[in-house]
């Protein structure tokens, strides 16, 4: 399974290789979260993600491989929250994990775009490949696919914008994972040519028994540098048992 799921990631990037046009942006960052989950154990996850983003005409294809640490409950997945399917007979214990995680790799067309109202959206396919180690909490064990529709509105210096989704989750071998909705919205503004500051709300539908629903809220900073580089900073707050309790990140991009 895990060498088919590597011969997918690679022929993904050999695709991506193939165009001769277009624009690259290579990208990596940190991720800190921390919480309890609803639970008495503090769960830490360290991520460390390696980006690759294409672009050409209406199309931009991604690629994500993240290096995680995890300490805390065995019961917390990286993006999925609490879940039971890998609990132990004992109940909820402490535990260490460290690796790739689960790989993600999108599809972005620009279905409609107005230059004179600066509005517009866009469609998105994910598929979310199970290239992490479920039994070391590194992921989940299943191959899932999310369907996205992105929709902006652009206004005077802020950029007001939203998004819609729903996840088809695979077979799991840990844990029995429900399909959900997902969406966020935010709002942007631009300060100057280089600067912008936003804040952004995230939700996502509970499932029984798993994934419970996420809420979460988030200010971010980006600073253009120059053509080529570009930086994020952002901070953000969790109001469900799905979702950490805090967390912190940072991102830097090069394009070329």
């Amino acid at each position: 399974m895990r060498k088919a799921i590597a011969l997918a990631l690679l022929c993904v990037v050999q695709t991506v290789f193939a165009a001769d046009d277009g624009r690259w942006r290579f990208g990596t960052g940190v991720h800190y979260s921390t919480g309890t989950y609803g639970g008495t154990i503090d769960t830490t996850i360290l991520a460390i993600p390696v980006n690759l983003r294409y672009e050409t005409g209406p199309w931009v294809l991604k690629l994500s491989v993240p290096y995680l640490e995890i300490s805390g409950a065995s019961t917390v997945i990286p993006g999925i929250g609490p879940v039971n399917g890998n609990n132990p007979p004992g109940g909820t214990v402490q535990s260490n994990a460290s690796g790739i995680g689960d790989s993600t790799v999108s599809a972005t067309y620009s279905a409609y775009y107005n230059p004179a109202s600066r509005a517009g959206f866009d469609l998105t396919g994910k598929l979310k490949l199970a290239t992490g180690d479920e039994n070391a909490g590194l992921g989940t064990g299943s191959n899932d696919v999310s369907m996205q529709i992105d929709a902006y509105q652009g206004m005077e210096g802020y950029t007001l914008y939203g998004s819609f989704g729903y996840t088809i989750f695979g077979d799991s071998p840990i844990v029995d994972l429900q399909n959900v909705f997902y969406g966020y919205g935010g709002l942007s503004r631009r300060l100057n040519e280089t600067d912008t500051l936003g804040f952004e709300i995230d939700l996502r539908q509970g499932a029984s028994p798993a994934p419970l629903a996420q809420r979460e809220l988030m200010g971010f900073y980006t600073r253009r540098f120059d053509r080529t580089w570009r930086g994020e900073a952002y901070l953000f707050k969790g109001f469900s048992d799905g979702s950490p309790d805090w967390g912190a990140g940072a991102t830097l991009g090069y394009s070329f």
